[in-house]
């Protein structure tokens, strides 16, 4: 099991994210490219340069998807869903991999800190130079800390790997 900086864990601290979300604002719903440019600042640790015209994409991308993304959020503000996941860690008996970009923005970095104390077999890994998009940020880093945790532990699953 793999895990990416996943939400339903209660955080040591409120980030920047959850605050404005707090205040009403979701960063993660911009309306215009100044706001999708907000976002952007927000998941990653270093923002990609993009011209205008790749913000206007990325919008114009994004926007259909607002329905589900708002159903979404909604339900992970509810009180009963919030910190579901951190209810359950207990549970899982499967050697895990939890990964967590140091300066993620989104959910607090402290979560790595949860997962490795509650869930039995885990180990945790921060990655440097990182924000919230590990798979984007740091993929290589990432690729290489899921493969050296599928060698080591779920070597009879693994056919080639190369």
């Amino acid at each position: 099991l793999s895990l990416m900086c996943p939400s339903g864990l209660e955080p040591q601290k409120v980030t920047r994210f959850v605050r404005a979300l707090m205040e009403g604002r979701n960063y993660l719903l911009p309306v215009d490219s100044s706001e999708f440019t907000e976002f952007l600042s927000c998941v990653f640790y270093r923002q990609p340069p993009l011209p205008r015209w790749a913000l206007a994409i990325g919008l114009r991308d994004r926007v259909p998807h607002y329905p589900f993304f708002e159903t979404m959020f909604d339900r992970l503000m509810e009180t009963d869903q919030r910190f579901l996941l951190q209810k359950s860690l207990a549970d899982i008996e499967t050697q895990t991999l939890a990964l967590w970009g140091r300066f993620d923005e989104v959910l607090d970095s402290s979560g790595l800190e949860i997962l490795c104390k509650e869930i039995a077999n885990c180990e945790g890994h921060f990655l440097e130079e990182c924000g919230h998009t590990v798979a984007i940020e740091q993929a290589a880093a990432a690729g290489n800390h899921i493969k050296s945790h599928v060698l080591k532990h779920h070597q009879a699953a693994v056919v080639n790997i190369r």
